[in-house]
């Protein structure tokens, strides 16, 4: 496996259509134009490299197609070596990705994002027998640390395949605290926030022919009932364990199924705001500030608001970046339209709103270590800023990440359904 690795996400995609020939949509403008875009994408690559050729985007859910992780798996088993593949196989093969039946026969909808990864890369490996070349594409951000292995297990070795890790400066398995190299010279404000939670459970049901069918179910058990934390605070926690289900409750996007949560923080509550990993979701128009424009469209005021915290968070980023890395080219992060241009316009949405609480799930996804770090500290600098305060919760597998940055510790530690919620030190 070869190991190629980039200072920005602009500079990986180009480098996976030197590779494979894929021309992949930019992400960056939103899902309607990736899928728009998509057959374009689609008839280029016939003239080039899609014959022999595989590709795991950085978004698992645009890996999978099928409903269910049993499909997908049989389907890429079939095509990788040519007979049908008996359930017993499949079991053994699945449990090689950390993949135990009850996810194979669990919907595609209800898996967290770290299991759709496993799924793709199950899938990859099951197809490499009949590939020419497979290209991997940042797939780190969504594994915890156990999984992370797989990567190497399963890819590095020899192979009919030739196989390529694409990966940015420092997404690699997280080592601890960055190097001199990758570090920030300066440090951010912090904020205090409360966070209350009393007997919380979710249960995730799926649609069929005869009604609901309960596929999982989450009871979260936090150690007290109210967390007193200082801003920013980094949540963790391994894959499928209720990170991103527990952020989307404190955002008000899921109604917990039974109990309740508050977060406050400078005197004032109400619901989160979140900023998902899965960025391209998210979008509705090709740059930054054309998607502000957009969302506040009728709202004159908000609009002024979120254009200048956007103008605030572009300059900070860059004047981190130009001061602790004059020697290297982050160009790419600095235009319209880049993953960091998104992310920063998609903050300056959220903070418009004035919330006690902005979740920032998987901020380094797509931005290698030295920009996600500019990144949260600009955010954390302006959310932090002014009268009323916004509290940053960061979650991320990538912990070390972020030592020199948070205040506080959250971790999530998840057995057969129920999920312990304890606060570590920073």
């Amino acid at each position: 496996m070869r190991i190629h690795t980039f200072p920005t996400f602009e500079r990986e995609l180009q480098e996976v259509r030197t590779l494979t020939g894929f021309r992949v949509p930019p992400l960056t403008r939103g899902a309607v134009a990736w899928f728009r875009d998509l057959p374009t994408w689609l008839n280029q690559g016939e003239d080039t490299a899609l014959d022999g050729s595989a590709l795991v985007m950085p978004d698992p859910s645009l890996n999978l197609s099928l409903p269910y992780p049993r499909d997908e798996l049989l389907l890429a088993l079939f095509f990788g070596v040519g007979t049908r593949t008996s359930p017993r196989d499949l079991t053994t093969f699945a449990s090689t990705f950390r993949i135990d039946a009850d996810l194979l026969d669990r919907p595609v909808s209800v898996l967290s994002g770290g299991e759709r990864m496993l799924v793709s890369l199950a899938k990859a490996a099951a197809i490499k027998p009949r590939l020419e070349r497979l290209a991997i594409c940042s797939p780190f951000f969504w594994l915890d640390s156990a999984n992370q292995e797989l990567v190497n297990e399963h890819f590095a070795g020899s192979s009919a395949a030739d196989t390529h890790l694409l990966v940015l400066d420092g997404e690699q398995p997280d080592t601890g605290s960055p190097p001199a190299e990758q570090r920030m010279s300066d440090a951010v404000s912090e904020a205090s926030w409360t966070l209350q939670m009393t007997n919380i459970s979710q249960v995730f049901a799926s649609v069929t022919t005869t009604g609901l069918i309960q596929q999982k179910s989450l009871d979260f058990r936090p150690a007290k009932n109210a967390f007193n934390l200082l801003s920013p605070t980094l949540l963790t926690g391994p894959n499928g364990s209720g990170k991103t289900t527990l952020a989307k409750i404190l955002a008000g996007i899921v109604d917990p199924t039974s109990g309740s949560t508050s977060v406050s923080t400078a005197g004032y509550s109400g619901h989160a705001r979140i900023l998902m990993q899965d960025t391209v979701v998210q979008l509705f128009s090709v740059s930054a500030r054309e998607h502000l424009e957009q969302v506040f469209k009728y709202d004159k005021d908000r609009r002024r608001l979120a254009l200048e915290t956007f103008n605030r968070l572009e300059t900070s980023c860059v004047a981190r970046l130009s001061r602790d890395f004059p020697s290297s080219s982050f160009a790419e992060s600095d235009g319209e339209g880049t993953m960091l241009q998104c992310k920063l316009s998609l903050v300056a949405e959220r903070l418009a709103h004035r919330p006690p609480l902005l979740v920032l799930d998987e901020p380094g996804w797509c931005l290698s270590r030295p920009v996600a770090s500019a990144f949260v500290k600009s955010v954390a600098e302006v959310a932090h800023s002014g009268d009323r305060k916004t509290a940053i919760l960061v979650i991320s597998h990538q912990s070390g990440w972020w030592n020199d940055l948070v205040r506080s510790r959250l971790e999530l530690a998840a057995s057969q359904g129920t999920v312990d919620i304890v606060e570590t030190p920073a």
